[in-house]
């Protein structure tokens, strides 16, 4: 693969990648609400 191609595909992923972390913090806040960890609230809150 060429480096172009390399920098395009890293491009394109910023998107999804926020998405995804956004996704899996709102996950984290209600995993940790339902199951009263304060743990898992403040890494929910810390992924923000």
């Amino acid at each position: 693969m060429r480096a172009e191609d390399t920098l395009e595909k890293a491009k394109g992923m910023h998107g999804k990648d926020l998405l995804l972390n956004l996704m899996l913090a709102v996950f984290k806040l209600g995993a940790g609400f339902f199951g009263n960890s304060t743990a898992l609230l403040a890494d929910a809150v810390r992924s923000f």
